[in-house]
């Protein structure tokens, strides 16, 4: 079910503060709302946390939302638990999964991808794996969004930003969208438009499996009606993934798009901890993160190199490493909110950047352009406004 629970104006000014790319203002609405009346509020810190950076932050936060909701809803972890009698799928590891995906794509015309939304190594995966999959068959990437429009300017002016589509202001996601745009790959919306939210508003106690139906609807309506010879991977997050009648009497979208097709949909489900779901095909899982320099490992791939540097006097700083052909505009490469000493590490593939830097009082003090070779580099930078 939806929740109808009327959100604070907060976290509301916080997702448009976000979507400006003015990311210190958003996590300090956050910080100052999060607490036990508003468990989803912990939800959306943790996203703003992965957007600046601060991953091992972002888990505590997702920590206690998974808490407080177990307080008041039946968790997903206890229906695996009741579920145990269903086989689960096959556990591939990270490494092993590009592997096992380019088969499933050369002999499934629908392959569903889906991620945990806390975990941004799951987009950061998918930003790797796209290449592969498309010169294995994929023909269109259907995305858990509702705004075609913003998708199409985003391909038109290969330019992602914050507000592209709703998690694009995180780099993880930004990443994956500007994968499939470098590939010329179609990016479809199939989640709710602004009809599917009016008719949801008006039927809150239909509109959990409603949106499941219309998703599975709209990726048949919008590609396969379309394109009769379309080869899709669907991105998906959560439970959207599971091909299943759930335990509770719930239909996934999966399970949707199954029935309403006539043809069954092979289901993938990355996963970092926790138990593994019974309701889909095969299970990615990742490895724990281990982090040094405030940074993931699963972020230093061979083709990064790292910025490295202090910023002067010691205080905390959020520091931006876009694209120069983007300008400020774009959604960052990555970013880091330092801590209290200004000290920081960026990754990011060789190439011309531009480097930012703001103010513990959310304003930007400094830009520099930067060329990122594949030697690491290191840059000390002035924290006093010019």
């Amino acid at each position: 079910m939806r929740s109808t629970i009327e959100l604070p104006i907060e976290i509301h000014e916080a997702t448009r503060a976000q979507a400006q790319g003015d990311y210190l203002r958003a996590l300090r609405l956050l910080r100052g709302l999060a607490d036990e009346r508003y468990p989803v509020s912990y939800g959306i810190l943790a996203y703003t946390l992965q957007a600046v950076g601060r991953f091992a932050e972002a888990e505590q936060a997702v920590r206690r939302s998974v808490l407080l909701q177990q307080r008041t809803a039946q968790p997903i972890s206890t229906w695996k638990e009741q579920a145990v009698q269903q086989a689960v799928g096959p556990i591939v590891t990270v490494a092993e999964a590009p592997a096992r995906l380019e088969q499933l794509v050369r002999a499934h015309r629908l392959v569903i991808l889906g991620e945990e939304h806390h975990q941004s190594e799951h987009r950061a995966f998918g930003a790797r794996v796209l290449p592969l999959l498309q010169r294995a068959g994929i023909t269109h990437l259907a995305l858990e969004t509702g705004d075609q429009a913003r998708l199409d300017q985003a391909a038109q002016t290969r330019m992602v930003t914050p507000a592209t589509d709703g998690f694009t202001a995180e780099p993880q996601r930004a990443a994956l969208l500007r994968a499939a745009i470098a590939l010329h790959l179609p990016i479809v919306a199939f989640d709710m438009d602004g009809a599917d939210d009016a008719w949801m508003d008006g039927h809150p106690d239909e509109s959990g499996e409603y949106r499941e139906r219309r998703m599975a609807e709209h990726i048949i309506e919008r590609i396969l009606q379309q394109e009769p010879h379309a080869r899709v991977l669907i991105w998906v997050g959560y439970g959207h993934a599971y091909k299943y009648i759930l335990p509770d009497g719930f239909k996934p979208m999966a399970a949707w798009l199954w029935e309403l097709s006539g043809e069954e949909p092979f289901s993938c489900y990355q996963q970092t901890g926790g138990l593994p779901p019974p309701w889909v095909d095969l299970v990615i899982r990742h490895p724990e993160p281990t982090y040094h320099n405030g940074r993931p490992e699963w972020l230093r791939t061979p083709d990064r190199s790292a910025i490295q540097g202090t910023i002067a006097p010691p205080m905390s700083y959020l520091v931006q490493l876009h694209l120069i052909q983007e300008s400020p505009a774009g959604t960052p490469i990555d970013q880091y909110l330092t801590g209290e000493n200004g000290a920081f590490e960026l990754l990011a593939p060789p190439g011309e950047y531009l480097l930012r830097w703001w103010s513990p009082d959310e304003q930007v003090i400094g830009e520099r352009p930067l060329t990122l070779s594949t030697e690491n580099i290191q840059v000390h930078l002035s924290g006093r406004l010019a």
